[in-house]
């Protein structure tokens, strides 16, 4: 979990609960305040974009793909800012690659969601707090999302699901945007106090 005085924090929910308003929102909070922090984006939104929702019958590999840039996004932000902050976990890409399992069908599908656990496994206990949203906004399609609405309230539950059997601690987070907003700015001030205490 530790990265020296590094600060890595994660905020995950299913499409549409308000991962990249919030990342945003505290990043420009901190940076408001003079804090050296940096932004490490979702990598499958701008792809989304440029190339096209992912092949559904290859969703475990497309996974594996955005899992790689999403590390090197990781890595970028981690060398620009001391704390860091994401709208995408990397271990988020072996929980949608476990969502579309079903279309896994042979062998060489299985080894590759094998490997994304081992990823996710390796990676979830990497971050200094990691947050859950709650949904509370209504759906909107913003010309990225694939997922229906049943669809993303089934990745919410199954990101919880996955969290707590893995024994990966989490915080949720609910209310307006700057409510969420000074909740996490109070534990990222309170996580440094302690660092600083070491």
């Amino acid at each position: 979990m530790a990265h020296n005085k590094k600060v890595l924090v994660g905020f995950m929910g299913g499409p549409c609960t308000g991962k990249t308003t919030i990342t945003r929102f505290v990043h420009s909070e901190l940076a408001r305040k003079g804090m050296p922090t940096a932004l490490a984006m979702e990598f499958v939104t701008d792809d989304i974009k440029r190339h096209g929702p992912p092949d559904l019958d290859n969703q475990v590999f497309e996974q594996i793909r955005y899992y790689m840039n999403q590390c090197w996004e990781e890595q970028r932000a981690m060398e620009e800012g001391d704390i860091v902050l994401t709208d995408s976990p990397t271990f988020f890409s072996y929980i949608y690659a476990l969502f579309a399992r079903t279309n896994a069908r042979s062998e060489r599908h299985v080894l590759a969601l094998a490997d994304l656990e081992r990823c996710f496994k390796q990676d979830a206990h990497r971050y200094d707090r990691i947050y859950l949203l709650r949904r509370e906004f209504p759906y909107e399609e913003n010309g990225v999302r694939f997922h229906t609405l049943e669809q993303a309230m089934a990745v919410d539950r199954l990101i919880e699901k996955l969290l707590t059997d893995h024994g990966v601690p989490f915080t949720w987070l609910e209310g307006t945007v700057a409510e969420r907003g000074q909740k996490v700015l109070a534990d990222i001030d309170l996580l440094q106090k302690r660092r600083s205490a070491a």
